[in-house]
């Protein structure tokens, strides 16, 4: 059963899925769609609005037309030309006129015009004002009409009214077809728009299903299998490249865990080896009690050395996964590294190494960790060295609590080649193997997990002979979040390994 927890992205979850080519191919057509539409009723409108005014003035150039015959011209044929023309086919906005003498009486007036539009319809302005009232209705027979009344400066004849009437038929006609023609362009442009849109997403998404085609095919067994981005767009490309880390990353972890277990079986087989050849041995025969004690405590170093090995690799697991929490402490680092060095001069003094330290610094660490990292080089000082040899611990202020932590030893050193190995989990030098038989190759990728948790680095220094280890730690402000804990200074009185030798022990006996 897979009980992997979802990583949290910050976007709400949905308990379906959407499919991004339906999203794409919705958003594609929707947007095409509206841009018609806008663009279809802004022609519309502009038409529409077009027609109008071309009838308002065409209502406005009769009027003036039959003013002018009025004023200049005699009653006669001229007015009854203008008044009742001869209709043709071609004309397309028929008008119709009707003229009043200043009593209200009918002068002349186009034929059909009661029918049309009965002088119930218009509404003449008071006498004396000049513009009248232009407005629309539909007459009897349901046809638009476009109308307006005026009285008209006859001359010596005095004041006079004219109404003009436009039969608006055509051009409703015209808007009416235009409508029929955009809503069939959108009927048929609407499937026609989602096959397009279907073809540009399926284009565009091409490479989408190609990744997942690849990514499907990557598993435990063909790990080194990379994703290939040369003819995919750049944001498609930059996720390959993303994806492709991914995978280095899942492929070094994997690689790393099975490393790892290859050398923890093997650790553990030759502990497990001994103690079993002993119990065997002692089985064979009747033991004294004697040898019977000596095999149980053979036993129990075994029984030990496998248990700092476990305890080695849950730390190591522990820190790489965040679970390893830091209780920082503002302190005086000389009172730790003296309580270090005092727990391994005796060691130093049996195999003739002399082990000395100097400086001070105050950092903000957590001390039971900084004390194991330079526990942990001390005893490889003196573990890979030669009687007569040294090692030194030399500590250096480098900013407001942070501090250089230097660990060299006149040893058998560290190849260039190998600098960077010797940071990986089990690795061990083949030709200073013999000096530390029952080493487990964690102690420096253990030194540099601690560094990490710190924000801090280790490096090794390749000038002189025998190995420089520096480590720096890094002022509180520089990673905050790396730190977890209280930060209150710890006043600490002078410490020793003497006053203070279960702590000690315990700090550094699973790095020996």
């Amino acid at each position: 059963m897979n009980n992997a927890e979802p990583v949290d992205s910050g976007v709400p979850s949905r308990s379906r899925s959407r499919s991004l080519t339906v999203w794409f191919l919705v958003a594609n057509s929707t947007a095409v769609f509206l841009l018609f539409a806008s663009f279809t009723s802004l022609l519309y409108f502009g038409l529409a609005k077009h027609l109008n005014d071309e009838s308002r003035l065409l209502l406005q150039s009769e009027v003036n037309a039959v003013e002018h015959i009025l004023r200049f011209y005699p009653l006669g044929q001229m007015l009854e030309n203008e008044v009742n023309p001869s209709q043709t086919s071609e004309e397309y906005v028929k008008h119709y006129i009707r003229v009043l003498d200043p009593a209200g009486r009918e002068l002349a007036e186009t034929r059909g015009m009661d029918a049309f539009a009965p002088a119930a319809q218009f509404r003449l302005p008071p006498k004396g004002q000049r513009s009248g009232t232009v407005r629309q209705w539909e007459n009897a027979a349901g046809d638009p009409v476009l109308g307006t009344a005026v009285w008209l400066n006859l001359g010596k004849d005095g004041v006079g009214a004219v109404e003009v009437a436009l039969d608006l038929g055509n051009m409703n006609n015209i808007l009416t077809r235009f409508r029929l023609l955009a809503f069939g362009a959108g009927a048929l442009g609407l499937p026609v728009c989602l096959l397009v849109s279907l073809a540009i997403v399926r284009r565009g998404t091409r490479s989408l299903r190609e990744m997942t085609e690849s990514v499907r095919g990557i598993s435990v067994a063909n790990l080194g299998a990379r994703l290939s981005w040369s003819d995919w767009p750049e944001e498609v490309a930059s996720l390959a490249r993303v994806m492709n880390s991914m995978l280095d990353r899942l492929q070094d972890s994997f690689e790393r865990l099975y490393n790892s277990a290859v050398n923890l079986s093997h650790k553990m087989r030759t502990p497990l080896t001994i103690m079993r050849g002993e119990a065997e041995v002692a089985l064979a025969h009747e033991r004294s009690t004697e040898e019977l004690r000596d095999v149980i405590l053979s036993g129990l170093e075994e029984n030990d050395r496998l248990t700092r090995l476990i305890e080695n690799i849950l730390f190591l697991a522990n820190a790489e996964i965040g679970k390893l929490p830091l209780e920082r402490r503002e302190m005086e680092a000389a009172d730790q590294v003296e309580m270090v060095v005092d727990y391994y001069e005796p060691l130093a003094e049996e195999k003739g190494i002399a082990l000395s330290w100097e400086g001070a610094a105050r950092v903000v660490v957590d001390p039971a960790l900084f004390r194991k990292a330079v526990a942990a080089l001390v005893a490889n000082g003196i573990t890979y060295n030669h009687s007569g040899g040294s090692v030194a611990v030399k500590l250096r202020q480098t900013g407001d609590l942070a501090c250089e932590i230097r660990v060299m030893d006149s040893g058998a050193g560290i190849p260039v080649e190998e600098r960077e190995k010797v940071f990986d989990r089990f690795y061990r030098i083949y030709a200073t193997r013999f000096l530390d038989p029952h080493g487990t190759g964690l102690g420096l990728p253990i030194v540099r997990t601690i560094m990490n948790l710190h924000g801090g680095t280790v490096a090794l220094d390749g000038a002189g002979p025998g190995t420089t280890v520096i480590l720096n730690f890094p002022a509180a402000a520089v990673a905050p979040e790396l730190f977890r804990g209280s930060t209150e200074p710890m006043s600490a009185p002078h410490l020793s390994a003497e006053e203070h030798p279960h702590e000690v022990r315990e700090d550094v006996d699973s790095y020996c």
